[in-house]
């Protein structure tokens, strides 16, 4: 049960990555620990990885409101994924 509960929450983070918004991605990931964005561009295919990678580039400094901003649609995507 304890691996059931485990892939339930593997399946529900890449479900949610599928379905968040590359733009709120790619600001949440600017602010991000370089582990935690190699770990998220592990679960993507190499094209959409390299992208997100060059929508990062690309976006001028962050506005930290705008991080937290994304930060909650995706939580909030992640969860009515689980539930």
């Amino acid at each position: 049960t304890r691996f059931k509960t485990f892939q339930t929450l593997m399946t529900g983070i890449e479900d949610a990555l599928l379905k968040v918004g590359s733009i709120d991605l790619a600001v949440v990931l600017s602010g991000a620990r370089k582990t935690v964005k190699e770990r998220i561009f592990l679960n993507m295919s190499g094209r959409v990885a390299d992208l997100t990678r060059d929508r990062i580039e690309s976006l001028d400094a962050v506005l930290e409101q705008n991080v937290g901003a994304a930060q909650i649609r995706i939580v909030e995507t992640a969860r009515k994924n689980l539930d």
